[in-house]
């Protein structure tokens, strides 16, 4: 019955001409897509540690192998996840793969150099960063928050070797201080910072050069095996008696999309129990599919097993992240993937938010 009522409303969406649903096979992913999207979700969050190690620490202060290990790891969930599915996988998890191996090899390349000649260079620089250390933090920093949005592959690289070399970001807007760009066209007066100007102005001239030109080839394998896919995701929710659309980018924007409806709904139950006639608004369905994996971070250890389940969620996984607070002391917090039933989404929202928890991504095919 839920499935037909679904049916209905997306083919009255496509006969009135709704331009993000223009056929029952667009709006329809794969649910499997929740569950392999999670390993490329990982170096999304770890890309940002590692931009707040950068602003806080030192690049030798980054857990590079700890990461690699939890990439596989997460791979490993995933596999076990989507090994019963009819649907055919292979390509995907083929990807994740080839991603996988590429940034094991790029975390153990900087592992290793950070922890030896990278760090002599550091004690020589002594605590003051130097402007190209500025850059790639900032760098990273942007591109964290650039895979929100878009595929990593697609971030331009090129504008901070341009902010390296010559302390200008080419007509592009990028939030590098004007005080850090001074410092590129400035002779240090320190010899000892001269020095570490010099390595980081190589060594990371070299990882950008490789990784502009590895990101080509990625999004040229990537668009073969898979064409350039609509992007566009759309949900199904009851609203004050009515059915109406969400549709907005996947990735971070349906997340952000859906969870502002979430959040601007009234709605007098608390109770996850309450029965979904009982509210003015619930998520009836989301791509054509009844579950969804989301992931929030919270207090190491303070969402236990037990109380994810009390809250109808199923884990999955669970990572630690570190975070700094405005003292400057690192702090270890905890991700944890868990699936849902998306019809119990709402009262799973609000009473995430009433534990000051928010969603931070919905894995949204």
């Amino acid at each position: 019955k839920a499935k037909a009522l679904i049916l209905k409303v997306v083919e009255e969406e496509v006969s009135k001409g709704n331009k993000n649903i223009k056929s029952v096979q667009e709006y329809k992913r794969p649910h499997d897509d929740t569950y392999t999207g999670i390993p490329e979700w990982f170096i999304v969050y770890n890309s940002a540690e590692y931009a707040r190690t950068l602003a806080h620490s030192s690049p030798s202060d980054f857990h590079y192998f700890g990461a690699i290990g939890e990439y596989w790891r997460q791979y490993d969930t995933v596999t076990l996840l989507v090994a019963s599915s009819t649907h055919d996988n292979s390509e995907y998890m083929k990807l994740l793969r080839v991603i996988g191996i590429s940034y094991t090899v790029e975390l153990a390349i900087k592992g290793v150099y950070e922890n030896t000649l990278g760090r002599i260079f550091e004690y020589i620089g002594g605590d003051n960063k130097v402007y190209e250390e500025k850059v790639v933090a900032q760098m990273n920093t942007d591109y964290a928050q650039f895979l929100y949005d878009y595929p990593w592959y697609d971030f331009p690289y090129s504008i901070y070797l341009s902010l390296l070399w010559f302390g200008n970001n080419g007509g592009n807007t990028i939030n590098v201080s004007e005080e850090s760009r001074s410092d590129a066209r400035r002779v240090e007066t320190s010899f000892r910072q001269y020095i570490r100007k010099s390595e980081r102005l190589f060594i990371l001239s070299i990882e950008i050069g490789i990784k502009t030109i590895y990101a080509k080839i990625i999004a040229y394998a990537t668009h073969q095996s898979f064409g350039v896919q609509d992007d566009i995701v759309s949900a199904i929710v009851l609203k004050d008696g009515k059915n109406k659309i969400i549709s907005a980018t996947h990735y971070q924007p349906f997340t952000r999309a859906l969870i502002l409806e979430m959040l601007t709904a009234e709605d007098p139950f608390n109770d996850i129990e309450d029965r979904v006639g009982d509210s003015n608004f619930v998520v009836l369905d989301i791509a054509g599919n009844d579950s969804v994996v989301i992931s929030f971070v919270t207090d190491k250890g303070y969402m236990t097993a037990e109380k994810t389940k009390e809250m109808k969620m199923k884990e999955i996984l669970r990572n630690s992240e570190y975070k700094w607070n405005e003292n400057g002391e690192k702090i270890e917090k905890e991700r944890i993937h868990v699936e849902v039933n998306i019809r119990d989404l709402f009262f799973i929202y609000k009473n995430l938010l009433d534990k000051s928890i928010e969603i931070d991504h919905m894995y949204d095919y």
